[in-house]
């Protein structure tokens, strides 16, 4: 087994992209929540459009890469 350490160092780009995709989801879910607003999932492969309002941070891992996520205003 290699060194930890040094794979620390120079780690592999999936690493820094899950990584990344997690401190999405979670930020997502927190401005969602601190500021009111709605979170409207687009899906471009069904145009189907999907209240993700109240979705965890899990579940937003099933948001798919061309789908289009956006903020509204309108959540009491």
């Amino acid at each position: 087994m290699p060194d930890v350490t040094e794979m620390l160092k120079h780690p592999a780009p999936y690493v820094w992209a899950t990584a990344t995709a997690a401190v999405l989801r979670t930020a997502i879910k927190a401005y969602a929540d601190s500021k009111k607003k709605r979170f409207i999932i687009t899906r471009l492969k069904t145009g189907i459009k999907v209240d993700a309002t109240n979705y965890s941070v899990d579940e937003l891992k099933e948001m798919g890469v061309l789908d289009i996520g956006k903020f509204e205003k309108g959540w009491p």
